[in-house]
């Protein structure tokens, strides 16, 4: 973690930063977000993390998912 800082504190940090999702500003069952995914090279940076409402941060992993399917010529799985 960035500076030693545990999951936990970066969290923190970036619910301290944003305050409400940065897409439409609620403050209900927020997230953190990577921008850039974990698995593609993406870090812990606190520029790379966003914080993201359930709804926003569901409407984000299902247009990921349908890009990558797109280009790859994959379906890929939704969760529930």
């Amino acid at each position: 973690m960035r500076d030693g800082w545990t999951w936990g504190e970066i969290r923190n940090r970036v619910h301290v930063r944003d305050g409400a999702c940065v897409r439409c500003g609620s403050h209900r069952r927020l997230q953190v977000h990577h921008r850039v995914p974990l698995r593609d090279g993406g870090g812990n940076d606190l520029s790379n993390l966003e914080l993201l409402c359930d709804e926003c941060h569901t409407r984000i992993r299902a247009a990921t998912a349908d890009k990558i399917s797109k280009t790859h010529g994959v379906q890929l799985r939704r969760s529930a």
